[in-house]
């Protein structure tokens, strides 16, 4: 019986090493993957005057000093306008789907209509809040892709609206 025992235990401990090598080839494998590479990221830190590469578009908006240690994009509305900052110089693929995810938040005061965020060919609304809200979705480019431009602003929002931390990359 004892040897019986042993036999199994031996089995056991046979199995247990086999499947740790398993899970440790597997982790090698994933840390030496590269992930999906990021076609843009930014959070508005660098820059003389604008944050660089971002222009702002039809209306009043402010690149914004830190707060907690970020800085960040804000555009004004009056409530029956828009506006936006504009990221021109992206490198995309036409049919190709991205996801972008971005934080915003509606100052104080503002409506809470709308957010807009996206390429300028295809772009979503949101609706807006007062605390920090990371908003993502994703979404395909149509076959022609030059000139288009990522954007982040408000549509008929009165008040203003704060943009930080903004990344683009493909879904894989």
């Amino acid at each position: 019986m004892l040897h019986r025992g042993f036999r199994q235990q031996a089995k056991t401990d046979s199995r247990g090493r086999s499947i740790g090598r398993l899970l440790w080839a597997v982790g090698c494998l994933l840390m030496t993957t590269p992930a999906p590479a990021q076609v843009f990221r930014d959070d508005f830190s660098k820059g003389t005057g604008v944050p660089t590469g971002w222009v702002l578009r039809e209306g009043q908006g402010s690149w914004d000093p830190p707060i907690g240690g970020r800085r960040s994009v804000s555009v004004t509305g009056t409530g029956n306008d828009m506006s936006y900052w504009a990221r021109l110089d992206l490198d995309l693929r036409p049919n190709t789907t991205y996801a972008i995810r971005f934080r915003a938040r509606a100052l104080p005061g503002s409506t809470t209509h709308t957010v807009i965020g996206g390429l300028d060919v295809c772009n979503r609304d949101f609706g807006a809040s007062q605390a920090w809200t990371d908003y993502a979705f994703a979404f395909t480019t149509p076959s022609r892709v030059q000139g288009s431009f990522l954007r982040l602003g408000q549509w008929h929002l009165k008040g203003t609206v704060s943009f930080s931390e903004v990344a683009l990359y493909p879904v894989v």
